[in-house]
């Protein structure tokens, strides 16, 4: 029997009643050297608890190549957690959404030809079972019947929005518990009346994820489930962010403690989401899309509005919630902790150009088919595709492509000629002049993330998906070069050229003296889209569009002496610099109650 119970409309663990106050930090969002940082800062707020998603598509990134160093360590963190004197809450998914590209499942599963993620499938669970083989052992180490801090394990995430197939949330609890999970096993689904009866099963309490009328919602809860324990399994204190959106969302940090104080005067139990933000470093980032609406991707920043800021500080938000967690939890002494140093690095000028046309072999081996491919179907999870053929002129024809996932440059010999958006109404160009003789045709295709949540999960190719046209002719014969960017040392640079029109890669270097501790920047957009790398690490991408204007760098990927920035604008720089600034640009703001009916 585990000593953590949910039952009986309460918690207990050890023979104790306890009102969980927890709070939501992803370790994967953030870099190691700040763990203990976040960590202490969630503490010091007044939470007794921690939540994390694991990311399977993060942990087994290839089939049967786990990631488990760095900032995917998760035993590491769970225990830092548990020596701070915090309890754990996990949430290993498979399916975890949070804005993470494929809803964190991982895209290799979309070349198995019968595969049905998220349901009775024999070989999505085959899978399951397979990566669940590694980490849930993990776990089961460090739960609170072992002498660790994880009290309770999630299994999926808001499943009943999605499905009603029960009989798949009940093989994944027979599948924990097979793995030594004996601590508490729950669902979380959205407070929707319609949608709870298909995220609920017997055995295991539900928690309800809403942001406002949590009395509401608890009695909700409790028509459903009388017996369970009131509690918010995602306390919504802002919203993510997306390119293109106009506006960002925050909420009032007085409004929020309010509803805070209403769920814990209840009695009710909490997860604060997010306590602490994060980045969507590399290209972790999602992408949303219902049927009927626009494709819409998530930005880089994850900073979520939270209480503990995407680069540690403490905001507003946090002393209100602080303010009402203390007069529950009398025994915390009100700290308030110390923000990371931040420092401008100024105005740093590229010195070296790489267009991508010249080194592609350096980045790439080229693959031959016959018809273009998805970048499944070549190996390749993320980053962009180039597509070239040849075409003989002169002719005088209209190109089309069937479906383009993401975003395509169009370039005939070199010459940029269109670009292609996945919400585009059409994926048509004016008429192309071919001029005599052999022409290069190419096409930069861009993942800028998979689906991660409703039905198009697991069902989001990327690339040129179906045939390219010229008139109404198919076009047959490519050269496929995967562009992953996971690793740029190959690469050599010429002369700068800030001015040049067409995908390049320019470098800047700039130093830190030796008695200087390198501090956390923000480097502001340097040209139209792109993404940027910082000592070899993928900071993420940029985009003109906004609304978000800079990237977060961590001091901690800045080392003394000679540090290395290098862009890859894909359409033409702005500044012949990329610059370095002690202060976030985030653009116009919306509140999150006046947002309830878009989110």
């Amino acid at each position: 029997m585990s000593q953590v119970k949910f039952e009986n409309g309460c918690i207990q663990i050890a023979g104790k009643r306890m009102q969980i106050i927890s709070g939501v930090v992803h370790f994967f969002r953030l870099p190691r050297a700040s763990w203990r940082d976040r960590l202490e800062k969630a503490a010091a707020m007044g939470c007794n608890c921690i939540e994390s998603y694991i990311f399977w598509n993060l942990t087994e990134p290839e089939k049967g190549r786990f990631r488990l160093e760095d900032n995917l360590d998760f035993e590491a963190f769970f225990r830092m957690a548990g020596e701070l004197g915090l309890h754990v809450i996990v949430r290993p998914g498979p399916y975890t959404c949070s804005e993470c590209d494929n809803g964190g499942l991982p895209w290799w599963l979309m070349n198995h030809p019968e595969m049905e993620v998220r349901r009775s499938n024999k070989p999505f669970l085959d899978a399951v079972r397979s990566y669940w083989s590694v980490i849930l052992p993990k776990i089961a180490a460090l739960q609170y019947d072992r002498g660790g801090p994880v009290i309770a394990v999630q299994i999926e995430n808001e499943y009943g929005g999605y499905c009603h197939d029960t009989e798949y949330l009940k093989t994944l609890a027979g599948m924990a518990r097979e793995f030594g999970i004996t601590v508490p096993l729950f669902t979380s689904n959205g407070a929707h009346p319609e949608y709870l009866p298909d995220a609920m099963i017997d055995g295991l309490p539900l928690a309800l994820d809403f942001g406002v009328n949590s009395m509401q919602m608890f009695q909700l809860g409790k028509k459903f489930r009388p017996d369970d324990p009131p509690f918010c399994g995602e306390f919504w204190g802002s919203w993510f962010t997306r390119w293109g959106d106009s506006q960002v969302i925050q909420r009032g940090p007085e409004e929020y403690a309010s509803e805070l104080d209403d769920i814990l005067r209840s009695g009710g139990s909490v997860n604060i989401y997010m306590a602490c933000g994060g980045t969507n470093f590399g290209f972790m980032g999602g992408a949303n899309q219902m049927p009927g609406d626009p494709y819409k991707p998530d930005a880089t920043t994850y900073d979520f509005d939270a209480p503990i800021s995407e680069a540690g500080e403490i905001t507003p938000k946090f002393h209100a919630l602080q303010r009402v967690i203390r007069k529950y939890r009398p025994e915390v002494k009100p700290v308030t902790p110390e923000n990371p140093r931040r420092q401008s690095y100024g105005k740093i000028p590229f010195t070296a150009t790489a267009r991508l046309f010249d080194h592609l072999l350096e980045l790439s081996s080229p693959r031959k088919t016959v018809s273009p491919q998805t970048m499944e179907k070549l190996g390749q999870g993320f980053g962009f595709l180039l597509y070239r053929t040849t075409v003989t002129g002169p002719r005088h024809n209209v190109l089309a492509l069937e479906s383009a996932r993401d975003r395509v440059q169009l370039f005939l010999n070199r010459v940029p000629s269109g670009i292609f958006y996945r919400n585009d109404s059409s994926f048509r160009t004016p008429v192309l002049h071919f001029p005599p003789g052999t022409n290069q045709l190419d096409l930069l295709v861009e993942n800028l993330g998979r689906v991660n949540y409703g039905p198009y999960v697991g069902r989001d190719p990327k690339g040129i998906v179906g045939e390219l046209m010229l008139g109404t002719q198919v076009r047959v014969g490519f050269e496929h070069y995967p562009l992953p960017l996971d690793n740029l040392e190959q690469l050599t640079f010429d002369t700068p050229d800030t001015l040049c029109e067409e995908p390049a890669f320019h470098r800047a270097v700039f130093e830190i003296g030796p008695e200087e501790e390198p501090a956390d920047t923000f480097l502001r957009f340097p040209g139209v889209h792109g993404c940027v790398f910082v000592n070899g690490i993928n900071l993420g991408r940029y985009w003109e569009i906004g609304p978000i204007k800079t990237l977060f760098l961590p001091g901690c990927m800045l080392h003394r002496g000679v540090n290395e920035i290098i862009v890859f604008e894909t359409t033409g720089l702005r500044f012949p610099y990329v610059e370095s600034t002690a202060t976030p640009e985030f653009g116009p703001r919306k509140q999150f109650l006046d947002s309830l009916d878009q989110i």
